[in-house]
C-alpha cells in the first residue's frame, strides 16, 4: 500500500509533464478550426447587460418621479452608448476554419448583435504572411504575462484574420507550424505594443 501512492504521484507528474510538452510544441494540422472571439463575447455580454440595467433604472426613476436621478442615469446611458458605437470599429477576433485551399470566416453575434469580425471565404494564396504580435498583459498579483496573437495577413484584397491568442511561446510555435503548412513567411512584432484605434 505504501508504494502505490508514490507510483500514482509519479504517473501524475509524468502526465503533467507530457501535457506541458504537447502544449509547448503546438502541433497544428489542416483543417484547423480557430476562435479568437471568446473575450469579446464576454465583454459585449457585460456591456449589453449594463446598458439594459441602466435603461431599467431610468424607467424606474421616471415611474418613481425622481426626475433628477432619471436625468443623470440618462446622461450616463448616452455616454456609454456613444463609447460603444465608437468601440464597434475595433476588430473583435475571428471564428472559422483554415484548410489547404481557403480560409472560411464565419459571422459572430451576441444577443443578435453582430460583432466586427471577418466573414466570407478567402483563398489561401491571398494571404502572404503569418504575423505574431507580442504584448504584455497584466495578470494581477502574478505580474506581467507575455502574450502572442497570431494573424493571417492579407494582401489588401482580403482582411487580416486573427487565428490564435495564447502564451507567447505557444503562439510563436503555432505560427511556425502555420507558416510551413501554408508556405508563407512568418514575422513577429515586439512587446509591448501600442494599440492605435481608428475611429470613424
Amino acid at each position: 500500500m505504501g508504494s502505490a501512492e508514490p507510483a500514482a504521484t509519479d504517473k501524475a507528474r509524468e502526465s503533467s509533464f507530457s501535457n506541458l510538452f504537447r502544449v509547448n510544441c503546438v502541433m497544428i494540422t489542416l483543417p484547423f478550426d480557430f476562435d479568437t472571439t471568446d473575450a469579446w463575447r464576454i465583454i459585449v455580454r457585460l456591456v449589453l447587460g449594463l446598458l439594459t440595467l441602466l435603461v431599467l433604472l431610468v424607467f424606474g426613476a421616471v415611474i418613481a418621479h425622481q426626475l433628477a436621478a432619471a436625468a443623470q442615469l440618462s446622461l450616463t446611458l448616452a455616454v456609454l452608448g456613444f463609447i460603444c458605437r465608437r468601440a464597434r470599429a475595433v476588430p473583435m477576433g475571428a471564428l472559422g476554419t483554415i484548410t489547404n485551399s481557403e480560409v472560411v470566416a464565419r459571422p459572430v453575434s451576441v444577443f443578435g448583435m453582430a460583432l466586427r469580425v471577418p466573414n466570407g471565404r478567402f483563398p489561401v494564396e491571398r494571404f502572404h504572411q503569418i504575423r505574431v504580435e507580442q504584448r504584455l498583459r497584466s495578470t494581477g498579483s502574478q505580474g506581467l504575462r507575455a502574450i502572442g496573437r497570431v494573424f493571417l495577413v492579407g494582401d489588401g484584397t482580403v482582411p487580416d484574420i486573427e487565428v490564435m491568442s495564447t502564451d507567447r511561446d505557444a503562439a510563436l510555435a503555432a505560427a511556425q507550424e502555420l507558416s510551413g503548412l501554408l508556405h508563407v513567411e512568418c514575422v513577429t512584432t515586439g512587446a509591448p505594443r501600442v494599440l492605435r484605434l481608428r475611429l470613424p
